[in-house]
């Protein structure tokens, strides 16, 4: 039969009724056991993160959000992706001069043109219709100051098509990816077309 020290027992139950709380023995009389909730190492580290929410890996540098992105003075809400859950389509959009091509970055293909862009998603205009609720991975051409450009790779999802009283067809999407480098050439760019 294994026994436990009476003090450490004693030591153990203060611990559920407001004393101090102290690791109990391992029943052999051996050294302290480590609490379950112990998690070391890089494991930990991802635990952590993970119990930490979205908002807060976002402003950690851990997420892809464009929540720095600058609030809309014209038509719609705040802009997409920040915290609150607003609709994508919300957001105030501009339009991309010079109407880049939009490539499915997978086939190769021109899948349109970029007409507008917001934080949360751009207005594609497309010669053959998209499919609804399907995800695209695409790569796009931003115009920066300067003349520069900033190739933008992003997953996006078709959410509607609409023809205009011009006969075009648009396809409104969503961001649902972009990585680090091309979130904030968006966010620069959104800020100086609000600046603007």
């Amino acid at each position: 039969m294994l026994r436990t020290p009476a003090a450490v027992v004693a030591r153990g139950h203060a611990g559920l009724f407001g004393g101090p709380r102290r690791l109990p023995a391992c029943a052999c009389g051996g050294a302290p056991r480590r609490p379950a909730t112990a998690v070391a190492g890089l494991r930990g580290e991802r635990l952590r993160n993970h119990l930490r929410g979205r908002p807060a890996r976002a402003h950690a540098g851990f997420g892809r959000s464009l929540g720095d992105a600058p609030r809309s003075r014209g038509r719609g809400g705040a802009v997409s992706l920040q915290p609150g859950g607003h609709d994508p389509r919300l957001g105030h959009r501009f339009d991309v001069a010079g109407q880049p091509q939009v490539f499915d970055d997978l086939s190769g293909a021109v899948l349109g043109r970029a007409i507008d862009l917001s934080g949360g998603g751009m207005t594609l205009l497309v010669a053959e219709p998209l499919v609804e609720d399907t995800l695209y991975q695409v790569r796009f051409e931003l115009p920066l100051e300067g003349g520069r450009r900033a190739t933008i790779v992003a997953g996006l999802q078709v959410l509607d098509l609409r023809e205009d009283t011009d006969g075009l067809l648009r396809a409104g999407t969503r961001f649902i990816h972009l990585d680090g480098a091309c979130a904030r050439h968006i966010v620069h760019w959104l800020a100086r077309q609000g600046a603007q």
